[in-house]
């Protein structure tokens, strides 16, 4: 036995949905808590803080960009693996 475990189209469907939902909340986190600490960072003069703020942007490109796969998973039900090798 592999221990893999067949998910069926239905499942699949719904956790791509679920995780699109995640890469949204976490796009909406990380711009809040980017756009607070940097405001913080200025405010208090400290560069460790600007830089956190920062990071927390790249973070939401990141999720931004997880989200568009998952959304072409969603409305396209697969994605071109060969494109996605490219892209890598």
């Amino acid at each position: 036995m592999s221990g893999a475990t067949i998910v069926s189209g239905a499942e699949t469907e719904a956790l791509t949905r679920k995780g699109l939902g995640l890469a949204k909340f976490t796009v909406g986190y990380n711009i809040v808590e980017g756009v607070a600490a940097v405001a913080a960072g200025v405010a208090a003069g400290l560069v460790s803080l600007i830089g956190f703020g920062i990071d927390s942007g790249i973070e939401s490109i990141a999720a931004v960009l997880v989200g568009m796969w998952l959304g072409e998973r969603v409305r396209y039900g697969n994605v071109d693996e060969a494109e996605e090798r490219r892209a890598m």
